[in-house]
């Protein structure tokens, strides 16, 4: 029996202890005054003056015993509201961070029968503004490994991630060149912010982002999900016709319907059609059993945060104040990875992962704290220690 439970039952077996006088009086009064109209004959004007005093008694009463039972009422009542949305929030928790469980495990994926060399692939999975967590990994991924041999595959936010990386580009470059624009957007749109926004202003900030040869550079390494409307069957885009078609599947797959993007499903080429966000179908796209999932949502990705209280070093973060990132970041601001908290002789405050983050727009601040934590989860992941990804270390290829 749970908290809720308990105090609900309480106050029931309160609530009937009111109640049983007040029923048990009026029952009383009620019997004597049909006892003495029998018994003794009173007239008519007389017989309505003993009711009336009756009646004004058993209100009496009624209205001292129901007022506490009226507030007991309320409480179980609040108490009953409480206990429906601590059932809900679990059911969403458990349906938001495990509905792709499957899927991330990829059991559904053939598995190679012997450790052969083959392409390493890395999938990054949506999760609203949680793309900063992803931003750190994408991070570790460019600094530690030849990205020319990775394929990358994304769904929903994931992709401000994937197509950097898929362009040969840095993805920490990309949030300090244009998340400032982001900001200053979705500050404009007042309350909104990033809800209800427009497909053009997506578009936009890809086409002004993108090399020219941005679509022949990610043909056959970047792998979008996306998911066909009104179908809703899944689609993984990774041929690219021209330039437009690639950013076009790139604002498709982050359309979540009425909350990101108002002006929905998104064209995405004839070959392809109409869709709207990936993860409706296909959260994790993957190449086989041995692709890296990441993910800052679900439990089962093979990245996510290893825990969410993070130290940080806010002596050694370059371009802060008193260990605070400005919002103007220039782009040659470097981030340090955040301490362990055993090795961490100086920090100041814990940085943690809230449900807001997936809604809320983030300062450079946030962004820089979530990517840090990204970057230490993947410098320990046990799976780059694979062959695969072992051999385009970069340091290995450098000796």
């Amino acid at each position: 029996m749970d908290f809720f439970t308990a105090v609900s039952s309480i106050l029931n077996i309160i609530q009937y202890v009111f109640y049983l006088p007040t029923v048990t009086v009026g029952v009383m009064i009620g019997f004597a005054c049909f006892v003495n109209l029998s018994s003794f004959g009173i007239g008519a004007v007389t017989e309505s003056f003993v009711f009336v005093l009756i009646r004004e008694m058993v209100d009496t009463v009624a209205s001292f015993l129901y007022l506490p039972a009226f507030i007991i009422n309320l409480i179980v009542l609040l108490i009953s509201f409480g206990t429906f949305l601590h059932m809900s929030s679990s059911f969403l928790e458990n349906l938001i961070l495990t509905r792709y469980t499957e899927t991330v495990r990829r059991s559904h994926l053939p598995k190679h029968r012997t450790p052969l060399k083959f392409a390493p692939s890395i999938c990054f999975m949506g999760g609203g503004q949680l793309w900063m967590f992803a931003l750190g990994v994408g991070h570790y991924v460019y600094e530690n490994f030849d990205i020319n041999s990775i394929k990358f595959f994304a769904s929903s936010c994931g992709t401000f991630v994937a197509v950097p990386l898929a362009c040969g580009l840095d993805p920490y470059d990309w949030c300090r060149r244009d998340w400032s624009k982001c900001i200053a957007h979705f500050e404009s749109r007042g309350i909104l912010g990033c809800l209800c926004d427009s497909k053009y202003f997506y578009y936009n900030l890809w086409n002004d982002y993108l090399p020219e040869d941005a679509h022949i550079r990610c043909s056959g390494r970047l792998f979008i999900s996306v998911t066909l409307f009104p179908s809703m069957k899944n689609r993984v885009i990774s041929q690219f016709n021209s330039r437009e078609e690639l950013i076009w599947a790139v604002v498709g797959s982050i359309c979540v319907p009425f909350v990101f993007i108002r002006d929905f499903p998104i064209k995405c080429g004839e070959d392809i059609g109409y869709v709207i966000d990936g993860g409706f179908s296909n959260d994790s796209p993957c190449l086989d059993s041995y692709t890296i999932t990441v993910s800052a949502l679900h439990r089962e990705a093979d990245i996510k945060p290893l825990d969410y209280s993070y130290i940080t070093n806010t002596a050694s973060v370059s371009g802060s104040k008193n260990g605070v990132l400005k919002d103007d970041v220039s782009p040659d601001v470097t981030v340090d990875m955040p301490l362990d908290v055993e090795n961490s002789a100086a920090y100041k405050y814990k940085i943690r992962i809230t449900s807001l983050d997936i809604v809320r727009v983030p300062k450079y601040e946030r962004v820089w704290e979530v990517a840090g934590i990204g970057l230490e989860s993947a410098a320990k992941c046990v799976d780059f220690q694979r062959h695969e990804w072992e051999s385009i270390r970069r340091d290995i290829q450098s000796t």
